[in-house]
């Protein structure tokens, strides 16, 4: 039984908890099983959803980033694969492009200052003239009528 071990800790425990030292590798397309940190068994996921033993004779073409591949997960194993292709392209444009390929319909990138979001109202972006932060806008609003602010005293004269 394989142990997964790794090399660096999680630039970012308390993002991935409970495996703050980093010590299960994140991948898609793969369905790892574990126990702890022993590996019990990995499987491919296959296009259609279902699962396949991994032939350990074959050989995988993998896509992945230049930080994963270069170790900066903290898993060096693509520093033993037999060989690397570095074409170049930037793995969301790879992704963009197959995705268009297969989909029958134009993929549409919504509009991110048009679209909602998770928006904290009160960030200094947030802009009243824009329709996206309506909802923000009325919350200023209605703390505003609900606590008035208090008119001016008048001056003295003499």
């Amino acid at each position: 039984m394989a142990t997964l071990t790794p090399t660096l800790p999680s630039p970012h425990p308390s993002t991935c908890p409970p495996d703050h030292l980093n010590t299960r590798i994140k991948v898609a397309g793969v369905r790892v099983f574990h126990q702890g940190n022993d590996l019990v068994d990995a499987k491919i996921i296959l296009a259609n959803g279902s699962s396949a033993d991994i032939d350990p004779k074959a050989k995988y073409n993998v896509a992945t980033l230049d930080y994963i591949s270069n170790g900066g997960d903290g898993f060096f194993d693509f520093k033993e694969a037999p060989s690397l292709l570095l074409n170049g392209n930037e793995v969301g444009d790879i992704m963009m492009h197959d995705l268009e390929k297969a989909m029958p319909n134009p993929i549409k990138v919504p509009d991110v200052t048009k679209t909602r979001r998770i928006i904290n109202c009160a960030a200094d972006y947030v802009s009243c003239a824009n329709p996206l932060y309506a909802p923000c806008c009325k919350s200023k609003q209605g703390a505003s009528k609900a606590a008035p602010s208090p008119s001016p005293k008048p001056s003295a004269r003499r």
